[in-house]
């Protein structure tokens, strides 16, 4: 099944890169779910897995901005 979002969703992924995802497909039970995000600097659309992502900016469960952990 695919879900396509209605609302952006800001994310930074595993390669340091700032995205927004575009949908997400579920890939079953056993799997990671992979998602399609367009990468806000290039423009490119790219697919990850879902412990290859996390979450832009939200403090409450410790999650931070590529900026804020620079400054860490």
């Amino acid at each position: 099944m695919i879900h396509e979002f209605k609302q952006t969703i800001p994310v930074i992924t595993c390669d340091n890169k700032e995205g927004i995802v575009l949908f997400v497909k579920d890939n079953g039970k056993f799997e990671n779910d992979e998602w399609c995000i367009v990468i806000l600097d290039t423009g490119e659309i790219r697919h990850y897995l879902s412990n290859q992502i996390k979450v832009y900016k939200n403090s409450t469960y410790g999650i931070n901005t590529i900026e804020d952990d620079k400054k860490v």
